[in-house]
């Protein structure tokens, strides 16, 4: 059975707080209404892990780093840094690329044959300078 968790950052209290599970007397509407008043921003669980086996969330900051020397790897950058994000245009989550004045968007799937590495660093409140845009 698919696990729908999340995390939330207390703006009040400017920290992270974990393990927040949905159950049947916790629904969307009600963390809504919890986000609205207690004053939390919500990070959704992607359902993905990255190479060290560090839960992925959105809002996480990932750092790619793709194999050198393959045709699928030509002309990019070997290693990037992107924020997850939900892309309702796809309807998935994505990762936004960061720091190049570049942008992009890739799709999540922290694997395949070009990607080396997939790792969380830090998360857009804890760690906002790791995304400088340059």
């Amino acid at each position: 059975m698919r696990e729908i968790k999340f995390r939330a950052w207390d703006l009040d209290n400017q920290r992270m707080v974990y393990d927040i599970i949905l159950s049947s007397d916790i629904n969307i509407l009600n963390i809504s209404y919890i986000a609205n008043h207690w004053n939390y921003v919500f990070q959704q669980f992607v359902e993905r892990k990255d190479n060290k086996g560090t839960e992925v969330y959105e809002g996480d900051i990932i750092e790619c780093e793709y194999y050198e020397g393959l045709p699928t790897t030509e002309n990019i950058d070997l290693v990037w840094r992107g924020v997850v994000e939900w892309s309702s245009d796809s309807c998935f989550h994505v990762v936004r690329k960061t720091g190049d004045g570049k942008g992009g968007y890739y799709a999540i799937r922290f694997g395949g044959s070009a990607v080396k590495r997939w790792e969380v660093i830090g998360n857009i409140y804890e760690n906002p300078e790791l995304i400088k845009e340059k």
